[in-house]
């Protein structure tokens, strides 16, 4: 019983200092696995110390966020998000996780600020053409079929983060 133990002990001791000489890259890469999976409590902690590693790493931060998003930790998601959606260089998935925060809240009017921000940046993106049209729809505004015919003519080929 002492030596498996001992055994246990010494291949997590192992697997703990085989996550730490990795870097920031890999541990994404490993977190997105684990997302993949639907594992998103295990690519929450590898996602944090791939974080802790590279703090400045948008792509780390916007993982960890949608990480969030898929366990249903809104106020972590918004913790992630809110230095993000402040930043000069925020892009395009950046305001889309920030709608999808608040819409999955139910706040519409910080959704709406945040889309329209977005769109001064991107005018012609059409993921947030689409998400703030089905937004506006929801609330039956019919002006979203012309923001929805905006983003088709726009951006005809868009992905949508989830």
């Amino acid at each position: 019983m002492k030596k498996t133990a001992i055994l246990l002990s010494c291949f997590l001791i192992t697997g703990s200092l085989g996550l730490y000489a990795q870097d920031a890259k890999a541990l994404q890469e490993t977190a997105r696995n684990f997302s993949k999976d639907g594992d998103f409590s295990n690519a929450i902690l590898v996602l944090n110390k791939a974080h802790d590693m590279d703090a400045n790493n948008i792509s780390i931060s916007k993982d960890l966020a949608l990480a969030y998003f898929q366990k249903a930790d809104y106020p972590k998601m918004q913790a992630v998000l809110k230095p993000l959606l402040d930043m000069p260089d925020a892009d395009v998935e950046v305001f889309q996780l920030g709608g999808m925060l608040n819409k999955a809240t139910g706040d519409t009017k910080e959704c709406e600020r945040i889309y329209k921000k977005g769109l001064k940046s991107f005018p012609d993106s059409g993921p947030l053409l689409s998400d703030y049209g089905e937004l506006l729809w929801a609330k039956q505004d019919y002006s979203a079929i012309k923001l929805w015919e905006h983003g088709i003519q726009a951006d005809p080929v868009h992905r949508q983060l989830l």
